[in-house]
C-alpha cells in the first residue's frame, strides 16, 4: 500500500483487509 495516509492505524487495518481477500 502506497497510501500517503495520516492514520497508520487505519491504513494497517485497510491493509489487512486487503490481505485478507
Amino acid at each position: 500500500s502506497g497510501y500517503p495516509f495520516q492514520y497508520p492505524d487505519l491504513r494497517r487495518a485497510l491493509d489487512n483487509l486487503l490481505k485478507s481477500k
